[in-house]
């Protein structure tokens, strides 16, 4: 009869091992965010079907599994969660102060399943908070980087490029990232500025956004919003410059906004250069415009003398100053009845300018006469050389 097993021989005899505990799949939270698919086993990725024994032992870094998703529960409570809260969604926000907030109000607004999961009123409240300290926090670090920054710049120019004299109210502008600073005449930056804005092509306006006088090279928003400051402050403001910040620096905006008055602008510049070629051509049309609407031939050749020569230059800016008026009025006209009714008015008012003074014709007579023999005297010169050419051969 054998003998009974104590409980020190139990304790002491072999047992079988316990169960392995069940493998759970790896979550992977930033593959299924990213919504990617699981892809299915690869059977060139397979290994050759060998026994383990004979498989070389190699250390292996550990994996996780990119076959296998699952979404992972979503804890409720918002102390478990006050974490991820912070780390995820606010670590992944944009730079902007602006398009953060933006993306903070869609994302503590009500969902618009119903089966979403939504914040409760005291944790939207504390996660506020916390974002609102991470913006000023951000703001804070900013200013002291933009201090450091400022203070190893260096500056450029101690006279003003433009008109190489001595700065009397200084507008300086920062370029962080060549680490120099450049100072201007809050005047002369300003007519700089004025000039690039009402750029045209012709009357139509093409505007362009302001550049650094010194190397030509476009502005930043900041840069350009707080010279503008300074140019205020001078005195040396004017509606161009003003409109453009009412615009928030936006140039299409400001364009669109604008557009009649910088139509105006840009034909009161061509007007008033004598050597533009567009001066010319806005001055021929209006002519033949009033003649046709009187029912007159227009002389061309004349008026093109009298547009060209600085000999009637009185009877030629009264043209001009019709010529403007007139166009004025039709940039800023929108109905068709309206402009309609200008070019009667203009016909009636511009009737005096059609018969061309007596001093004027006996000018341009002369003229004639003077091309006519200077002409002669060309042709003349040319059959002489060419005589003499003859003989000399």
């Amino acid at each position: 009869m054998e003998p009974e097993a104590t409980d020190i021989d139990m304790a002491t005899s072999e047992s079988p091992p316990p169960p392995a505990p069940p493998t759970l799949p790896i979550v992977q939270w930033s593959s299924f965010a990213m919504g990617r698919v699981p892809r299915q086993p690869n059977r060139r990725n397979r290994r050759n079907e060998r026994p383990t024994s004979e498989r070389p032992k190699v250390p292996k870094k550990v994996k996780q599994s990119s076959s296998t998703y699952c979404w992972p529960a979503f804890p409720l409570s918002f102390q478990k969660n006050y974490g991820f809260s912070t780390n995820f969604m606010l670590g992944g926000f944009p730079r902007s102060s602006v398009k953060a907030v933006q993306h903070f109000h869609k994302l503590i607004a009500p969902p618009e399943k119903p089966n979403c999961f939504s914040l409760k009123p005291h944790e939207i409240q504390k996660l506020s908070k916390a974002f609102f300290e991470n913006i000023q926090a951000r703001w804070c670090f900013r200013k002291l980087v933009l201090c450091w920054r400022i203070k190893r710049c260096r500056k450029i120019n101690e006279e003003d490029p433009m008109t190489m004299e001595a700065i009397k109210q200084p507008v300086e502008i920062y370029d962080l990232y060549n680490k120099a600073i450049y100072t201007f005449e809050a005047k002369s930056l300003a007519r700089a500025w004025k000039s690039n804005l009402l750029n045209h092509d012709g009357v139509f306006p093409e505007p362009k956004f302001p550049v650094n006088p010194f190397t030509n090279l476009k502005l930043q928003t900041l840069q350009v919003h707080t010279s503008c400051k300074a140019i205020r402050k001078a005195g040396h403001i004017d509606w161009v410059l003003d409109s453009f910040c009412s615009c928030y620096y936006d140039l299409e905006h400001w364009n669109k906004k604008f557009s009649i008055p910088l139509k105006v602008e840009s034909l009161t510049s061509i007007l008033a250069d004598k050597s533009c070629y567009d001066r010319f051509d806005l001055a021929m049309d209006f002519a033949e415009l009033q003649h046709e609407l009187h029912g007159l031939d227009f002389p061309k050749k004349m008026f093109e003398w009298i547009f060209s020569k600085h000999e009637v230059e009185t009877y030629a800016e009264i043209w001009i100053r019709a010529c403007k008026k007139y166009y004025v009025e039709k940039y800023t006209i929108m109905d068709k009845d309206d402009l309609e009714d200008l070019e009667v008015r203009s016909s009636v008012t511009n009737a005096y300018l059609i018969e061309v003074p007596a001093i004027v014709k006996v000018l341009y007579e002369k003229y004639l006469e003077r091309t006519q023999r200077n002409g002669r005297r060309r042709i003349q010169n040319r059959v002489i050389s060419a005589s003499s050419g003859n003989s000399t051969v």
